[in-house]
């Protein structure tokens, strides 16, 4: 089963057969991975081959072949709610007529960690350091920001906080401004101004992207003008903004064992393959055929 976090597009058409002569041969058709909405969940079966007769030639029934016994699964992709588990296993003999095996090397299935779990509910990564004081003297603010791992099971946003502001600064003014109260200068002075209302400067342009790619958060934000204690409205917002998908890198399987020789007496071959678990984005090609299977006398 395809899991729910892989996007694929349609599979292309099936290529001609290998074979150009009346033998056994194999075609291949593809699909392209769109978007991976969960990294930690593997999106397989981008390429799809079957075998086939070359021209002229009648299809036969395929030998068969041995396969391992399943791996363990995989732990789950989810720390909470549903998520999705993998298990592999490899070709150990391959037919001697030289066909491909048509069984699966893999197969996902969906798992479930806690059942008490909301399916709401996100994973955030620890906060990050905080940014340096956004002035060298007087008010100002800094933030932290933390990414979102996995998004709700449902489709839902996730309502976890993933930027945080801290007025230090703030608090550490008015501490000084009691100090000079309770320190009043030697000379008289003139009583303080009235300020009044709260006054704020207006909001500035929105930044940049925290992300080059994929979704990000970017910020704004205004300065105080009057006393900080008329002031309970907030200096810093932000909002999620999404740039174009992250490239995807290409991602292959581990070699499989060599199969056994292909004939029982005189010179013969054996074989093995690996698979390829997640296509370069915006790459549709055959090219990469040849990585996938190698062969030695």
């Amino acid at each position: 089963d395809t899991p729910e976090t892989c996007i694929y597009s349609a599979w292309s058409p099936w290529s001609a057969c290998s074979s150009a002569t009346c033998d056994k041969g194999r075609r291949m058709r593809q699909r392209m991975l769109k978007a991976q909405l969960d990294l930690s969940v593997p999106c397989p079966h981008t390429q799809d081959f079957q075998p086939c007769m070359g021209p002229g030639c009648s299809q036969e029934e395929p030998s068969t072949c041995m396969m391992s016994e399943w791996i363990s699964w995989s732990a789950c992709s989810a720390s909470c709610g549903m998520g999705m588990r993998s298990r592999e296993r490899y070709v150990k003999q391959y037919p001697e007529d030289g066909s491909l095996c048509q069984f699966h090397t893999e197969e996902t299935e969906k798992c479930v960690v806690n059942e008490e779990c909301s399916p709401s509910s996100c994973v955030v990564t620890e906060w990050g350091e905080w940014d340096p004081c956004s002035v060298t003297c007087g008010l100002g603010m800094r933030r932290r920001e933390r990414m979102v791992k996995m998004p709700p099971s449902d489709g839902s946003m996730c309502k976890a906080e993933v930027a945080e502001l801290d007025n230090t600064l703030l608090r550490f003014v008015t501490r000084a401004v009691l100090v000079l109260r309770y320190f009043p200068p030697l000379k008289k002075s003139k009583s303080a101004p009235d300020l009044g209302p709260c006054v704020l400067t207006p909001w500035s342009d929105w930044s940049g992207c925290s992300r080059t790619c994929g979704p990000g958060v970017r910020t704004r934000s205004r300065m105080l003008k009057s006393d900080p204690a008329q002031c309970p409205e907030e200096l810093e917002q932000s909002e999620k903004c999404m740039l174009p998908e992250c490239p995807v890198d290409c991602m292959v399987s581990e070699w499989s064992e060599w199969s056994e020789c292909n004939k029982s007496c005189g010179k013969g071959h054996t074989i093995r393959t690996r698979m390829v678990k997640l296509e370069p984005e915006g790459v549709l090609s055959g090219g990469a055929e040849h990585i996938l299977e190698q062969s030695r006398a």
